[in-house]
């Protein structure tokens, strides 16, 4: 976008600001939710976990290329200063977004990424201020919903794992389950008691079968 100021055209960033910074969020929920960012168009992604589907990941990757394209062609001597410090910031964000998209790939090598996410989700939730406890406990329920298309990605998507990482996901999954059963459970909204003790069984199985998953299959 340019403006003119009086005899000098300048370049707005924000558009291109705003459309990075949302975007990426909108493909992470669990940490859209740690921040502060609750919805997306018409998507609530307080109710969803990260997708690490590769057809998600081709997405997200598809919009890291045109978006870098297109703030390659912004002028930047047309640009303010500040603008010009988020200008590189923001590449900058994007060449490391890329280069883990990419290269190194770790959801395919560090099954802490999976673990690390449903804790993220849950616990982002639990201790948020940004609604009601029954909302959020409605939210939690919800993303407990996701979790067998969650692990079941997960196993798919990983091929190896350092022992060390490996033994961390599988002492962290198993915090994450008690968890579940003990503050979670105890401090519960009223009104979503019975959906929760519905939920929260089936989520701490899924989680229990993904632990035994991690203590053979991944394994070295």
């Amino acid at each position: 976008l340019v403006v003119v100021a009086g005899c000098k055209r300048e370049v707005q960033l924000e558009p291109y600001r705003g459309e990075f910074v949302y975007t990426s969020l909108a493909y992470r929920p669990t940490q859209a939710t740690m921040v502060g960012f609750h919805r997306w168009g018409g998507d609530i992604l307080d109710e969803k976990l990260d997708d690490w589907g590769e057809g998600n990941l081709d997405q997200l990757r598809n919009f890291y290329e045109k978006h870098r394209k297109a703030m390659e062609g912004i002028p930047q001597e047309l640009l303010t200063a500040e603008d010009r410090a988020d200008y590189r910031l923001i590449l900058d964000r994007m060449t490391v977004a890329e280069l883990e998209l990419g290269k190194f790939r770790s959801y395919k090598y560090d099954p802490r990424v999976y673990v690390d996410g449903v804790a993220d989700g849950l616990i982002g939730l639990y201790a948020g201020e940004h609604a009601p406890k029954k909302l959020r406990y409605f939210d939690i329920v919800r993303r407990m919903e996701w979790l067998k298309k969650y692990l079941a990605i997960a196993q798919k998507n990983l091929v190896a794992a350092p022992a060390s990482w490996n033994a961390e996901a599988i002492a962290r999954n198993k915090a994450l389950i008690e968890f579940i059963n003990g503050e979670l459970k105890a401090d519960c909204a009223p009104e979503l008691q019975p959906k929760f003790a519905e939920q929260a069984p089936k989520a701490v199985k899924e989680l229990e079968e993904f632990g035994r998953w991690l203590e053979s299959a991944m394994a070295t």
